[in-house]
């Protein structure tokens, strides 16, 4: 899956097929949402805080106070389980998927990206990458253009999970929008061996 700086483009090429062992799941909380992950043996969880959230269509976009945010799922050819990863194997993966997305931004979809930057952040027990970059003004004239992306990319069992914010607005500031990334990374949640129990979840964070 691709994230488009646009969103128009955006609707568009966020229509590739999730993951399929995986189907996502929406929980609404007190404090905002848990986004679940399942499969039939295994699932993940992250939560995201917020007054405000909406959904967006089925491209896996929500609005957290005004703000667009994105999770998504990346596939990956994994021979062996996350758990035997070593942290060189992890980073190398994620290395990896970085140089695949920015190949496919320059040359697929054309985006004239600049300031490339990166850093490996451990983040509740998790390694991610955090990677963003500014965006030179586009030409259409018809599009409505993020000035910046952020991203926060990590090995979820057999799957990148990315989650990601384009600073389309004026207070979409890289220091907000890297607050809530970080914030809500800090929450990924790993569930082996079974998937999470969405009832029992629920009622969990809403007594």
């Amino acid at each position: 899956m691709r994230h488009i700086l646009t969103l128009m483009a955006f609707c568009l090429l966020a229509q590739s097929p999730r993951a399929q062992e995986f189907g996502r799941n929406l929980l609404k909380t007190k404090t905002g949402a848990l986004i679940v992950y399942n499969s039939t043996n295994r699932g993940f969880s992250i939560q995201v805080r917020a007054d405000s959230i909406r959904s967006i269509a089925d491209n896996d976009f929500m609005e957290l106070d005004g703000t667009l945010f994105q999770t998504a799922l990346i596939p990956i050819p994994l021979d062996q389980p996350i758990d035997t990863l070593t942290m060189a194997q992890q980073r190398a993966v994620l290395k990896g998927y970085l140089t695949s997305e920015l190949k496919y931004f320059r040359d697929d979809a054309h985006i004239a990206y600049i300031n490339v930057k990166t850093a490996y952040v451990a983040l509740g027990g998790h390694l991610f990458l955090r990677w963003s970059f500014d965006v030179l003004p586009a030409t259409a004239a018809t599009a409505k253009p993020a000035h910046g992306q952020i991203y926060y990319s990590t090995v979820a069992f057999n799957q990148v999970l990315d989650l990601n914010i384009p600073l389309l607005r004026k207070v979409d500031t890289f220091e907000r929008c890297n607050a809530i990334l970080a914030r809500t990374a800090r929450t990924l949640n790993l569930s082996r061996g079974q998937p999470i129990d969405l009832d029992l979840k629920y009622q969990e964070l809403n007594q």
